[in-house]
């Protein structure tokens, strides 16, 4: 329900979704543990790959997990990277 939400959210406040908002509701998605909202320093969850894609634009945004054993950090957790395949596509 947590897209539902961000959606309906957005569109009360007349926001269109664009890369910011799109990365945004990825990561919440994102499984991180007990809690889905914030980023708690464990390593909890099971995310190892969040990746958010702008059909449009030919972009997609990746973040992936990190460290190892207790300093493990789910890729929801981590800075989102903005790939421009318009060279490819």
């Amino acid at each position: 329900m947590f897209a539902a939400a961000a959606f309906r959210r957005y569109e009360a406040q007349q926001v269109l979704i664009d890369s910011l908002q799109a990365v945004n509701i990825t990561s919440i998605l994102g499984d991180k543990g007990s809690t889905a909202y914030h980023c708690p320093d464990s390593a909890t969850g099971t995310n190892v790959i969040s990746v958010t894609f702008a059909p449009g634009y030919g972009m997609f945004y990746a973040a992936w997990e990190n460290q190892s054993g207790a300093a493990w950090r789910p890729a929801a957790c981590n800075t989102y990277v903005q790939f421009n395949m318009t060279a490819w596509w």
